[in-house]
């Protein structure tokens, strides 16, 4: 019986010594772990897509631009400007989201990941490098994944991605402010005190999500996405008839 106790004692002492290292990574190490991990998913996603055969055509490729650029010109639009990095404008982010709605998560991805890179020179404000992951390419690159959900209504399909797609970003965002409140010596010395800081901070971003969402209420802007919605549908899904929750008109009521 001794020798049994004694055994497992020196299993949980080998395996506490296993994994002893863990103990001395600090959290800023896991957070650039996590980053750097969900952005190598996107790519593999993008990757593994792309070898399927689904390609855009030339309209598709033009709409993803100009989404793009029009992004880009309202992002340079500021309605109100915070103290420490980050700003709210008119709906900077809802032409990424209508074209990821419209045409997919792979194209969106790719699409959000370049208004990503011109996000980095529009407004940079970077302190630590992982800034840099956390507050520009990740964030925005999520982005792609609004049109991940298929609910019956058009209305409540967009708001469910663009509300998912915040929340990837908010969660990103605080994060990074984490590491920025380190890096400024923020006085709160706990991580709780830093991660408390800034999640208040970084709740402006819902102010241009509430716009967001008044927006695309207007039935007009939504039917012209959800167009392009219908045919990626029905052509992804030619060989069996198409459900009956993407046959809801454009125009239908909230």
């Amino acid at each position: 019986m001794y020798k049994m106790k004694s055994s497992v004692l020196n299993i949980s002492d080998y395996f506490s010594e296993m994994f002893e290292k863990f103990k001395e990574v600090d959290y800023k190490s896991w957070i650039l772990f996590g980053a750097i991990l969900a952005l190598g998913i996107i790519i593999f996603i993008i990757a593994r897509s792309n070898g399927k055969g689904k390609k855009l055509t030339t309209e598709g490729i033009v709409i993803g631009a100009v989404c793009i650029a029009l992004s880009f010109i309202l992002c340079n639009i500021r309605l109100f400007r915070m103290p420490n990095g980050g700003s709210v404008t008119p709906a900077s982010s809802l032409p990424i989201f209508l074209y990821a709605y419209a045409f997919g998560p792979v194209p969106g991805l790719v699409c959000a990941f370049a208004y990503s890179i011109l996000n980095i020179f529009s407004d940079p404000y970077i302190l630590h490098p992982v800034q840099l992951l956390l507050d520009y390419l990740l964030p925005f690159t999520l982005m792609g994944l609004a049109g991940i959900f298929r609910f019956k209504k058009p209305y409540i399909n967009m708001s469910a991605g663009i509300i998912f797609c915040v929340l990837l970003r908010y969660i990103c965002h605080i994060a990074s402010g984490i590491i920025f409140w380190d890096a400024w010596g923020y006085p709160a010395s706990d991580f709780w005190g830093k991660f408390s800081y800034s999640a208040a901070y970084n709740s402006f971003i819902f102010v241009e999500t509430a716009i967001c969402l008044i927006l695309i209420g207007i039935p007009q802007l939504r039917g012209l996405f959800q167009r392009y919605r219908d045919k990626r549908l029905l052509k992804g899904n030619s060989k069996s008839a198409p459900s009956e929750q993407e046959k809801a008109s454009p125009a239908d009521g909230i």
